[in-house]
């Protein structure tokens, strides 16, 4: 698969439901590191991460939703 495959895939695989790092690497473990990781960041400006246990997995959103816990807290600590 070319960068361009890897990401299109990609983007239709997270896009069915929410996918986790470990999802993701384990589809595409027969493609080489880079186009993967390339391709996944083609798609990471765009990708939130669903606040749901241990994987964290990612899905299409607006934001981060594991990041807002810790900016929330980050923002109490500097005011503190």
């Amino acid at each position: 698969m070319t960068e361009d495959e890897i990401a299109k895939d990609m983007e239709g695989f997270i896009t069915a439901q929410p996918r986790s790092w470990k999802e993701l690497i384990t589809r595409y473990l027969a493609q080489p590191y880079p186009l993967v990781y390339w391709g996944f960041g083609r798609l990471r400006h765009i990708l939130g991460r669903a606040n749901d246990g241990l994987w964290f997995p990612y899905t299409f959103a607006g934001h981060d939703f594991s990041s807002e816990k810790s900016t929330i807290l980050k923002l109490a600590i500097l005011i503190a």
